[in-house]
């Protein structure tokens, strides 16, 4: 079976192990919806240029949805906690950037 045709093209043990390039990738080969489900997401908001991309998505008609976990929540503590990127800071930075995704929606 060739690529084109596979499901999975590829398996990370980790999301922190996913080349930047494929989420470009990703996000620029979507022509009806864009879907991100994580706990903060913090990885693609410090991105400028992928925010850019997801909101030049959206204006182009993409629906672009991303889901974050509570802030507030036990294990979304636990996961900032698990990458170096709990406490306080971490809530400060978690709204703030996800306030900005919000005002590039198309």
């Amino acid at each position: 079976m060739a690529a084109s045709e596979s499901e999975v093209l590829a398996v990370y043990p980790h999301r922190w192990a996913v080349p930047r390039d494929a989420w470009g990738r990703l996000f620029s080969g979507a022509s009806e919806e864009i879907g991100v489900l994580v706990y903060s997401g913090l990885f693609l908001a410090d991105d400028a240029a992928m925010v850019r991309q997801l909101g030049d998505k959206a204006r182009a008609g993409v629906r672009v949805r991303i889901l974050l976990g509570d802030p507030d929540c036990a294990e979304v503590a636990q996961r900032g906690a698990d990458e170096g990127v709990g406490g306080t800071g971490w809530r400060r930075r978690f709204v703030p950037h996800w306030c900005c995704i919000g005002r590039c929606s198309g």
